[in-house]
């Protein structure tokens, strides 16, 4: 299954009801205004970087920023 939110002017943390779709096989949330620590576990750990791009304030894998840091 796959879920396309990207472009979709999403503001805030990724919303915790995601991550019980664990049948997706992809998520793009990419150009949004997504901020804060990238869930980890489930599915989340599967999703790659440019499933986040455009959303300068999110952090944690798979992305390179770490979380708390500048």
């Amino acid at each position: 299954m796959v879920l396309d939110l990207s472009w979709n002017r999403l503001v805030g943390e990724i919303p915790g009801p995601l991550l019980s779709l664990t049948f997706l096989e992809v998520l793009n949330l990419s150009y949004n205004h997504l901020a804060g620590r990238i869930p980890i576990g489930k599915q989340f750990n599967t999703f790659p970087n440019d499933s986040y791009c455009g959303n300068p304030d999110l952090c944690g894998f798979p992305l390179s920023k770490e979380c708390g840091k500048q």
